[in-house]
């Protein structure tokens, strides 16, 4: 007998009294029913506890996403803060070929009208960078074939219809092991091309005037030269150029047992025809 149905039994009944017409049978049903609340109560603490174990794995689950949330947002304003804190003009597209992002120095650099970065309208956009190169059609071929070989790091010259120079340099945008598009940086280098460019030049004018120089000094040794041995109105050689030689010959007649003669021609009045 159940302990409850025991417990009201001797409650009402004394030891020695009868029970009523039935009582058999009402003591089983209330002993069913009684069976009946003890296993829907095993159920439903073991419902309860199922329950409660879900809930903590959700209360986890809830929590560690709320962490990955803020962290993730965390992320995204640091990053946010550094693409716009760049001096770079930074443009990415996605792997169609689709405008993705874009920072408000990218949007300077290009002179973007408000009414097509607020819609991030990506034809009008770059339609609006085509229109200020010099070589629009060689700007689109290059996107074109950077975005088909992603793997392909790149650094391209851009010229301006105004003057201004552009360095774009391209690298893939990562997901893991994938690229899913590409990040376009543009700088402007147009003082640092004119500097290069003065520079070259002095050193150009520098390494005329050293050639200049360096002519100047063979021609001023071979004048040195020809008025040291030559007489400068007959062009002859003189004296000195006589004496170099028959001391040069001197030692290499005695060296090889050599023998040689020295000729003196006397003409009248050259001494007088030289003077004057």
């Amino acid at each position: 007998m159940h302990r409850l149905l025991e417990h009201q039994t001797k409650r009402f009944l004394h030891e020695n009294s009868l029970p009523p017409p039935g009582w058999d049978s009402f003591l089983a049903s209330v002993e069913e029913a009684y069976a009946s609340a003890d296993t829907d109560r095993k159920n439903f603490e073991c419902y309860r506890q199922l329950k409660s174990m879900e809930l903590d794995t959700l209360r986890t689950n809830l929590a560690e996403r709320q962490l990955a949330e803020t962290q993730l947002e965390h992320l995204l304003s640091l990053l946010g803060t550094t693409l716009e804190s760049t001096s770079d003009g930074i443009m990415v597209l996605d792997k169609g070929e689709r405008l993705a992002r874009f920072n408000q120095r990218f949007i300077e650099m290009w002179h973007i009208p408000d009414d097509i970065s607020a819609f991030w309208e990506h034809e009008r956009m770059i339609g609006c960078i085509c229109a200020q190169l010099k070589q629009p059609q060689a700007f689109l071929a290059r996107i074109d074939y950077l975005c088909l070989h992603p793997a392909e790091v790149s650094l391209d010259l851009v010229e301006c219809l105004d003057g201004r120079l552009m360095e774009c340099y391209s690298l893939p945008h990562q997901l893991g092991d994938s690229a899913v598009g590409r990040v376009f940086s543009f700088r402007y280098i147009t003082e640092r091309k004119r500097g290069e460019e003065a520079l070259r030049h002095e050193k150009e004018q520098q390494d005329e005037i050293i050639r200049k120089l360096e002519i100047a000094r063979k021609q001023a040794e071979e004048e040195m030269r020809n008025l040291a041995f030559y007489d400068p109105l007959t062009k002859l050689p003189n004296r000195s150029l006589f004496l170099d030689r028959f001391r040069a010959a001197l030692p290499i007649s005695a060296r090889n047992h050599n023998f040689g003669a020295v000729l003196y021609i006397d003409m009248d009045r050259f001494k007088l025809i030289n003077d004057t």
